[in-house]
């Protein structure tokens, strides 16, 4: 909506997932248009891009839900996350010691809530291993979903069995 105007950035590379970001403050309700100019990005074959192009815009931070879990018998370190209904992790919290857990800014829909009791503190879930004798990391679900609506700010107590 506004004339053209260059923002600078940090580019934030991670070899783990091959992804970038382009940390940028983005300001409610604007249109952005974005540009890759030719051989900005190699691939993992060595081919490079041509001109890209993204056009997106924001939205304003009441069209969006806040989320509060406070954890009840906490056995830290943990990892809790809000899931659609695929089981597929939408957000993610790695909980180390404190256990009220915030995300905000979550888009508006209904999630549940899962953690995984990270026993071996990698920030990840780690599955078993019949081989090594070696059981899954332990995973707990809040017992009903969770529906995040628009300006609302939400608090769940999810008591965790030992």
């Amino acid at each position: 909506d506004k004339d053209s105007v260059k923002l600078s950035y940090q580019l934030e590379f991670n070899r783990l997932s091959n992804t970038y970001k382009f940390p940028i403050e983005f300001k409610e309700e604007e249109n952005y248009s974005m540009e890759l100019l030719p051989k900005a990005i190699t691939d993992f074959y060595g081919k490079t891009n041509d001109t890209l192009i993204f056009k997106f815009s924001t939205r304003r931070k009441s069209d969006y839900g806040n989320i509060r879990v406070n954890l009840i018998n906490a056995k830290f370190p943990m990892i809790v996350q809000l899931t659609d209904d695929k089981g597929e992790v939408k957000y993610e919290r790695y909980v180390k010691e404190y256990p009220i857990v915030d995300f905000n800014n979550v888009e508006i829909n209904t999630y549940f809530i899962r953690v995984v009791f990270d026993a071996n503190e990698n920030g990840k879930y780690d599955t078993g291993s019949y081989l090594n004798k070696r059981q899954p990391e332990r995973i707990s679900y809040y017992p009903s979903p969770v529906e995040v609506r628009a300006n609302f700010d939400f608090i769940e107590t999810f008591t965790l069995q030992d």
